[in-house]
């Protein structure tokens, strides 16, 4: 498998996911891989995160700007996708629940990069972790269970993912 890690961990998750879709349910999965970012979206979602991006999150959006179906209905949200009415509406859900049973700082530094209409489980940048290498740690958060997993990358999450789904598909 060649290319970045970033390119090898899309390639693993999209593979197993695919398989695994049709081995356990005899479908497709229906995730897309949508086209890269351009310049100009790249640039508009940093003046929105007020920093740069985490250069392996920046190098995912320049390789796919979102990936549909990543994690049952939710994605991994385009660039743009961040000002749609749905996930404003969402994100104002999610301050409310956060508020009522965990923390509402949660989502203080939260930037969020993957999220469905209806999944109970959303996963964000930690703006507040910016690490020497300039990635934010990757936060996985349950609305039941709270944080779940916390990675030092997105390219860690990525790979995270990917080995799940692997050890999912050895187990079929």
């Amino acid at each position: 498998m060649q290319g970045s890690r970033v390119a090898q961990a899309v390639q693993r998750i999209f593979e197993a996911k695919s398989k695994y879709t049709r081995l356990e349910y005899d479908e497709e999965d229906g995730q897309v891989l949508n086209p890269p970012a351009s310049t100009g979206d790249l640039a508009w979602l940093e003046a929105r995160l007020g920093s740069v991006l985490p250069p392996t999150y920046r190098e995912f959006l320049s390789l796919h700007d979102g990936w549909l179906g990543f994690s049952g209905e939710a994605m991994l949200l385009p660039a743009r996708e961040h000002e749609a009415p749905w996930v404003q509406k969402k994100r104002a859900e999610l301050e409310a629940h956060l508020a009522e049973f965990f923390s509402p700082a949660i989502l203080a530094s939260a930037f969020i990069v993957m999220l469905g209409r209806e999944e109970k489980n959303f996963v964000f940048l930690d703006t507040k972790s910016r690490l020497p290498t300039g990635e934010l740690e990757v936060v996985n958060f349950d609305m039941v269970d709270g944080e779940y997993g916390r990675y030092a990358s997105f390219v860690a999450y990525l790979e995270y993912v990917a080995k799940r789904l692997e050890k999912r598909l050895a187990a079929l």
